[in-house]
């Protein structure tokens, strides 16, 4: 009996803990939502995060701490991050209500009114009366053009709550919509008077005042704000914008040197001026305006920085080095110093001195190893040398350091798509854009790549979206037109271009599209004549080249390349592209000597590709100069390391010249800088193989290369590494491989018949083998041509 009282009594005492416990979480679990709505209020964004998130651990299915989580990524700018939360919170309590009114506002601000409508009425199913919910409605009938039924809404919204704030601003907007823009403002001064520090109704009346061209008036709104706003800085720069881009540049001014003065430990307010100075005056008043910030803070090397920056903008170089070295000798070792230690090999790389800026940033990296500036121009530098795995590796760093690195990212995704990594160089700039939705440029190169993937649809969908929020964005209609170009729908590229047309300075460009057009559906005269156009307008533009590669594909009846020699001689242009098409001209028609001077005459004038210095290598092969060929082709791997058609040839040259160590050491040069280039792996691997069979460590070297091939449907990359096995002696590895690549070919190739053939002779196959060696010589020499002509003697 007692046993059972003593167990009943621990019983009791382990329920009341669990239930002490209970009440312990919840209260924790209030104080930390408390805590963290105190932080939220309060602008504290990371402290609010940090409790939110212990309130999270306690009750991680909450959707009330999963959407105050939500609105601290709102808060910060990561919209998406944001989105994701608020539809968490929305699957884990469908009737919470914050939470659907978020979202319908998102999904408003997206344009994807369907979804947002679907929220307001859940909304409103729950509660008949919801004000807000209402005037979200109203907004979506204003979408629509229902302006009667939007008015309803709103009304319904100002009897439940007379000042709501989504109200009057739908109302607002059903003025401006009708073109009733007094009474517009009628509304907003209404709504001011009941929410005097609604920062959105000052903003209102400004844009309304800015469709009438009413700049004063516009001036006096944003006086209200500064009152209402001292703090807010950005409001003196976006006054100070306006005024600068009607023409008011001294009241512009005045606006930038009050904010100077109201702000005065604002170094953005002192910088925003000196950007104005230059941009609208000139470098000396900028510069003596900064003299007199350095004269009353010597203390500020920031401003000794920015006095550099103004002597490199305006090609002052040797003003900025003086500039530059003084911070260099006097701060060292700070972040100022360091940062002038980057701008100063960012100026000896523009003058060409390599050496020296990689010096200099060698020196920065010593000091900072993540200095995020010198890490930038580093991999900079490495990309333009064609180092990609070098540049990658700085670029990693620096975003593993600041993941919203814009500039880092899209390096990253270019230096991917070049090594044909395309799915990562997708996500690099799907996670950049996701972080900088406003980056237009950002999120039409996606789209590109998109396309490059073949998800066309995905493609359109992204450039649909820019330019539907910005209309004016030419880049966007450009690219939408070159995507229905390639996809044969004519009606829409048409239309895409009309737009493009009324752009400011696009009518080149259109011009240009309207050729493709007319090109690929067999209008070919009209589509010549407006390339020539095209051409003839500037010959040094980018422009003028696609109009030239364009013209040149259609030329290739001799009478043709005749008429085209005649229009680019008559060009009297020193265009290193249009010489380099002159030369192809040139040669096309058998004129060796004339097209030998126009590709030496490009390569004179910096020649933007290795066109001409391949061009010219060919005809110094044809003329049995093959040094020169070689000196020729060394000088293009110089002037532009970022292609590797140069290198190859030599590497080919160098091969056919009995040279294989220095061919292999150019492969291998290529390959340390860009360890994806397939083509390069694949013949360094056959090279190797064919050469160097008696060495191990060479083919083992060939094997590691070639492995990366072993799932390839491309028959040459097969038969490279089932080549690799057999000189290995591995032939139960090399049959099978070999197989496939011989299967794979849609045409008889003789250097993989002859591989194939010493395959099969060699595991006792002869009949077999002799059908393939016998095909293996009947055709042009090859590498190992005579190698098969013995194997076939030892059969017969």
């Amino acid at each position: 009996m007692r046993s059972y009282r003593i167990f009943y009594v621990a019983l009791m005492l382990l329920s009341m803990v669990m239930l002490a416990s209970c009440d312990n979480a919840e209260e924790k679990y209030q104080k930390y939502l408390k805590r963290g709505d105190t932080f939220y209020d309060n602008h504290d964004y990371i402290k609010a995060r940090l409790e939110y998130k212990n309130a999270a651990k306690i009750m991680p299915a909450n959707a009330r701490v999963i959407y105050s989580l939500g609105l601290v990524e709102e808060a910060e700018g990561t919209l998406q991050s944001a989105l994701s939360a608020f539809l968490v919170a929305e699957q884990q309590d469908p009737a919470y209500e914050p939470v659907l009114l978020k979202l319908a506002e998102f999904y408003l601000t997206a344009q994807q009114f369907e979804e947002a409508r679907i929220r307001v009425n859940k909304i409103l199913e729950m509660n008949p009366q919801h004000a807000t919910a209402h005037a979200l409605k109203g907004s979506l009938f204003l979408r629509e053009k229902a302006f009667a039924r939007a008015e309803q809404e709103v009304e319904i919204a100002l009897q439940n709550d007379s000042d709501n704030v989504i109200a009057y601003s739908v109302l607002t907007g059903i003025h401006i919509a009708k073109k009733e823009l007094g009474s517009a403002l009628d509304v907003l001064e209404k709504a001011i008077s009941l929410n005097k520090k609604e920062l959105s109704f000052y903003l209102l009346k400004a844009a309304i005042y800015s469709e009438q061209d009413n700049i004063d008036a516009i001036a006096q709104v944003y006086k209200e704000i500064f009152e209402l706003y001292p703090e807010k800085i950005r409001f003196r720069f976006d006054l100070a914008k306006i005024l600068s881009d009607v023409g008011k540049m001294v009241e512009a001014g005045a606006v930038y040197r009050d904010t100077v003065r109201d702000f005065p430990e604002n170094p953005e307010a002192k910088h925003r001026l000196i950007s104005f100075l230059e941009g609208q005056e000139n470098m000396e008043i900028a510069e003596k305006e900064l003299q007199s910030f350095i004269q009353s803070s010597p203390e500020q090397k920031i401003f000794h920085l920015w006095l550099a920056d103004l002597y490199i903008r305006n090609h002052q170089d040797e003003r900025a080095v003086a500039t530059l070295e003084n911070i260099i000798n006097t701060e060292p070792n700070d972040w100022i110093g360091l940062n002038a230690s980057t701008a100063l090999a960012e100026i000896q790389l523009s003058k060409g001195d390599i050496e020296l800026a990689e010096n200099l940033i060698s020196s920065v990296l010593k000091k900072d190893v993540n200095n995020r500036e010198a890490l930038l121009l580093q991999a900079n530098l490495a990309f333009s040398q064609g180092d990609y795995q070098k540049s990658i590796v700085d670029l990693r760093t620096i975003l593993q350091d600041d993941p919203g690195s814009l500039k880092a990212s899209r390096i990253l995704a270019e230096a991917f798509l070049i090594q044909g990594r395309i799915d990562l160089a997708v996500d690099t700039l799907l996670q950049a854009a996701e972080k900088h939705p406003e980056e237009k440029g950002t999120r039409v190169r996606l789209a590109q790549f998109y396309a490059l993937r073949g998800n066309y649809e995905k493609a359109k969908e992204i450039l649909l979206g820019i330019i539907n929020i910005d209309p004016a964005y030419s880049v966007g209609w450009e690219t939408l037109a070159r995507l229905s170009i390639e996809n044969k729908q004519w009606e829409k590229a048409e239309e895409a271009v009309a737009k493009l047309e009324k752009q400011e300075g696009q009518k080149e460009v259109a011009a240009f599209l309207d050729a493709r057009i007319k090109e690929k559906t067999g209008m070919t005269p009209q589509a010549v004549i407006l390339y020539k156009e095209i051409i003839k307008a500037s010959p040094s533009a980018p422009i003028a080249a696609y109009a030239l590669s364009s013209l040149l594909e259609m030329s290739h009846a001799p009478e043709h390349l005749k008429d085209m020699k005649s229009f680019l001689l008559s060009l009297h242009s020193d265009s290193s592209t249009i010489l380099t098409v002159l030369g192809g001209v040139e040669a096309a028609l058998g004129h060796e000597e004339e097209a030998e001077a126009a590709f030496r005459s490009a390569i004179r004038e910096n020649a933007r590709d290795q066109t001409p210095y391949i061009l010219l290598a060919e005809i110094l092969i044809q003329q049995e100069e093959m040094e020169q060929a070689l000196e020729m082709l060394k000088k293009a791997e110089d002037a532009l390391p970022t292609e590797i058609k140069a290198s190859m040839m030599r590497a080919d040259l160098l091969i056919q010249s009995g040279r294989i160590d220095e061919a292999i050491s150019v492969y291998e040069n290529i390959l340390q800088r860009n360890d994806r280039a397939d083509a390069v792996a694949n013949n360094l691997s056959q090279t190797l193989a064919d050469f160097k069979y008696q060495d191990k460590e060479a083919m083992e070297r060939a094997q590691h290369i070639a492995e990366r091939f072993i799932n390839a449907d491309n028959p040459y990359f097969l038969d490279t590494l089932g080549w690799v096995y057999f000189k290995q002696k591995r032939i139960e590895q090399a049959e099978p491989i070999l197989a496939r690549a011989v299967i794979l070919l849609k045409q008889p190739n003789p250097q993989i018949d002859y591989h194939y053939g010493a395959l099969l002779l060699e595991s006792g196959q002869k009949d077999k083998a002799k059908e393939y060696l016998q095909r293996a010589v009947s055709g042009t020499k090859y590498q190992g041509f005579e190698e098969a002509q013995k194997l076939l003697h030892t059969i017969n």
